[in-house]
């Protein structure tokens, strides 16, 4: 049954490297079957491959270096996939990162706003509204 599982596993590396073929035979064994999401989805995958420096094991690690070949022209694009209460609980911090930005940039044009004022009439001469120069008494 292992063996069958790997061989079924090599032709699924074989027909996602292969672009041509239509139909990907995941379900032909448990062992692709639940691999199925790893090795042709949307995630990222890493494939080890054990091989050994014994000559008597020549024959298996040339078939795994081969096997480990073909599984590296497998590309897929890995998303990020959130739940979507996380994607409006990181959508509200986007929001409130701006709103904070906002309200800085508005608090400190309102602080050089009243410094500016302060500064204008202080520089003016003081008015006293109670007399004025031409009016002596009439």
């Amino acid at each position: 049954s292992i063996n069958k599982s790997l061989f079924t596993l090599g032709k699924v590396i074989a027909s996602l490297c292969d672009r041509k073929k239509v139909k990907v035979p995941y379900r032909d064994s448990k062992l692709t079957q639940l691999l199925m999401d790893s090795i042709g989805g949307s995630s990222l995958t890493l494939m080890l491959a054990c091989i050994s420096p014994s000559s008597s094991a020549l024959s298996e690690t040339t078939r795994t270096l081969d096997y480990a070949n073909r599984a590296k022209d497998i590309r897929n694009k890995p998303v990020v996939l959130l739940d979507p209460q996380q994607n409006i609980v990181k959508e509200l911090q986007r929001e409130i990162e701006s709103l904070r930005s906002e309200n800085k940039a508005l608090k400190d044009a309102l602080l050089q706003t009243e410094t500016g004022a302060a500064l204008l009439s202080s520089s003016l001469p003081s008015l006293s509204l109670g007399s004025y120069p031409h009016d002596h008494g009439t």
